[in-house]
């Protein structure tokens, strides 16, 4: 293949999964509204969620339904959300893994890498 073709659908494909920034900004907004907490004990309704985090319902609706297309939350009833055994390592993380930590000052929950003195290290 010269560099003047055109690739074919296969490598636009891959490409966009490299690409991608939504799946882990999704990971980190289900993370911060404490949503694996809320449905380690099984699935629950969107609107249900909503009441509880005080999130948007139509904004919730969207996130589940991308981590759902994502393997992270199955859809067990229509409206509803449980988690997948991926989503399922949101409660039981590991170094390097997405996971609730304070921000800075202590002013809310923040994410990402554990810190050195993180005793989950």
């Amino acid at each position: 293949m010269s560099a003047a073709e055109e690739p074919g659908p296969e490598a636009y494909a891959r490409m966009f999964e490299l690409a991608d920034l939504l799946t882990p900004q999704a990971m980190r907004v289900a993370v911060t509204l404490g949503l694996p907490g809320l449905l380690a004990t099984g699935s629950r309704s969107i609107d249900e969620l909503a009441a509880l985090t005080g999130a948007d319902r139509g904004g919730l609706a969207t996130l589940a339904h991308h981590l759902t297309a994502k393997g992270v939350l199955a859809r067990p009833e229509p409206g509803a959300v449980g988690l997948t055994e991926v989503g399922r390592t949101l409660l039981h993380p590991r170094p390097g893994c997405v996971r609730p930590r304070r921000r800075a000052g202590g002013h809310g929950p923040g994410l990402g890498r554990p810190r050195p003195h993180d005793p989950h290290r």
